[in-house]
């Protein structure tokens, strides 16, 4: 694992021998096996979890200690599927389940400085494959305030992206628009952003360690050929970001053309073209998540010429023949409005420091008026194929129910919810909207989700309970909650499930919704049918208690 070209970039860029000698050393060697706990919200299903990795992974489990609910084995998969299968297979497992979410550790970073809450409009601009759109949901927490839009222009890549996401709680679920465009053409008539996540398209020589091959395909030239890709996208985001919102640039390169060159131009256009008065900045977030080890982002560098393999200080040293291999964008002394020391604000992540990969990110804010809301745009349509039910809003406390619509106009059997937030985007033909939230029924069937739209703890109910619900004559059907029930959590949205009754033999979902000493089911007249029609209810018949308990 060498590339002398490799070695002579980086100790001319980055001038301290010692750290590239440890880059190198690092990144030859394998790269530690790194997961997240992802049951955010159901704290007992996260105990039982981590629980059984202990006591599969003994001694070797570790924790990252940096990011919460992190854990790192240090050996391959290859390893570990050899000599620790029944700790691989349950990795597995529980990554098939949703429980896990198997992620690089430096890949965690840039989440966790977007600092998400639960009040937050996000957008992720390069989503696929999902592993930090999967951190940013956890942030949301299934909050009815709260919307993520994970875009990705590479449509195969967004499938991927929604079929691991699809494991994920339906809690959080709701939270999720998916949207398909070029990042740096993202429409900005819909609405502004909180917070932005830019983990842009790059070299990736960051990747080494799991990527071996990237030691043979490495040159100097890779990071140009997404150079003028990411100062795209970093000011389009810019450009969508409210007054006052973060965002977070980052990549999976330690090459400063991918890196504080991008931020350094970025800044010097965005606050000298920009007439809205609006100015962008880098922040200062070396007090926060201080267990991280990081270093300071570079403020000089060279711009280096395939043409006559040398580097370059400054636009004006380079020979003539040599101007069409490099770029005015690329140099740090071309940039006059950017002052070196706020530079040193970004932040860049070597796999020595952590064990880990390398990484860049940079934190940016936007100041000024009249950027704070987006200028409203007039649907004129049926807007990304979606369309409310019939009975309008199904499900109520902030989410909205409603059905795809197919090209031809016609309803699918598809019905999805989703929080109130996602509506401008479902009513919007700029959105492209590809899928969002949680899919309840399909088919006439209620949709098996991995968990609850709002993770409550198991409980047991009567079954005369539930089938008092589908005896009513239309929606929203009810029934009265006797006393001994009420133990009930405090939550507006859970789901009953019924297991292997003597009529079926699956489980059904129903979503329900307390309302003081009553329960009512939440669904439209054929989901409720077909409910009936599994459960044996017919008509206004309600079956006998007969002690019988299912779980809820």
């Amino acid at each position: 694992k060498e590339n002398a070209a490799f070695k002579e970039y980086y100790t001319e860029q980055l001038q301290d021998a010692g750290v590239v000698e440890g880059i190198l050393k690092t990144m030859g060697e394998d790269l530690p096996t790194t997961f997240r706990v992802a049951v955010k919200g159901d704290e007992r299903r996260a105990a039982k979890v981590v629980g059984r990795l202990k006591e599969l992974g003994g001694d070797d489990l570790k924790e990252l200690g940096w990011c919460p609910m992190g854990f790192y084995v240090k050996m391959t998969k290859k390893t570990m599927a050899k000599d620790r299968k029944e700790f691989y297979e349950y990795l597995v497992k529980a990554t098939d389940n949703g429980a896990l979410v198997r992620q690089e550790a430096v890949s965690m970073i840039p989440p966790m400085f977007l600092e998400a809450t639960e009040t937050d409009t996000v957008l992720d601009m390069c989503a696929a494959p999902g592993s930090k759109t999967t951190q940013i949901l956890e942030d949301l927490n299934g909050s009815h305030e709260a919307l993520l839009v994970a875009n990705d222009l590479d449509k195969k890549r967004l499938d991927v992206m929604i079929t691991r996401l699809s494991r994920l709680p339906a809690s959080i679920g709701v939270n999720l628009v998916v949207t398909n465009h070029n990042a740096a053409k993202f429409p900005t008539g819909i609405c502004k952003f909180s917070k932005i996540l830019a983990d842009v398209i790059c070299s990736g020589d960051g990747t080494m360690r799991k990527n071996p091959v990237m030691w043979r395909k490495w040159k100097p030239t890779l990071a140009a050929n997404a150079h003028t890709t990411q100062i795209s996208i970093l000011l389009k985001g810019l450009e969508l970001l409210e007054d006052g919102g973060r965002l977070v640039y980052s990549t999976c390169s330690l090459n400063p053309i991918e890196n504080e060159a991008v931020i350094s131009h970025c800044l010097t256009v965005f606050n000298g073209e920009n007439t809205a008065g609006r100015k962008a900045r880098l922040l200062d977030v070396s007090d926060h998540h201080k267990g991280i080890t990081r270093h300071k982002g570079l403020t000089s560098w060279k711009v280096y010429s395939h043409k006559t393999k040398r580097f370059y200080a400054t636009l004006a040293d380079v020979p003539q023949e040599a101007r069409p291999t490099v770029s005015k964008t690329m140099f740090c002394k071309e940039q006059p409005g950017v002052d070196g020391e706020d530079l040193t604000r970004c932040m860049r992540f070597y796999p020595q420091s952590m064990d880990t990969g390398g990484f860049f990110v940079a934190v940016m804010s936007v100041d000024g008026k009249g950027g704070g809301e987006a200028k409203s745009v007039e649907s004129g349509g049926k807007g990304c194929g979606f369309t409310k039910s019939a009975d309008e809003r199904l499900v109520k406390d902030g989410l909205v129910c409603a059905h795809r619509v197919t090209q031809d106009g016609g309803k699918s059997k598809k019905v999805y919810a989703a929080v109130a937030p996602a509506e401008r985007f479902l009513d919007n033909p700029l959105a492209n909207v590809v899928s969002w939230g949680v899919r309840l029924s399909e088919n006439d069937r209620p949709y098996q989700t991995s968990a609850p739209l709002l993770a409550a703890p198991s409980h047991t109910v009567p079954r005369t309970i539930f089938t008092a619900l589908l005896s009513s004559p239309s929606p929203p059907f009810t029934a009265t909650l006797p006393p001994n029930l009420s133990h009930y959590p405090d939550t507006p949205i859970f789901s009953i499930t019924l297991e292997g009754t003597e009529t079926t033999r699956y489980p059904i979902q129903a979503i329900t919704k307390k309302v003081g000493d009553t329960i009512q089911y939440l669904g439209d007249a054929a989901d409720a049918e077909a409910l009936r029609s599994a459960v044996g209810v017919d008509g206004g018949e309600e079956l006998e208690e007969s002690g019988k308990r299912r779980k809820m």
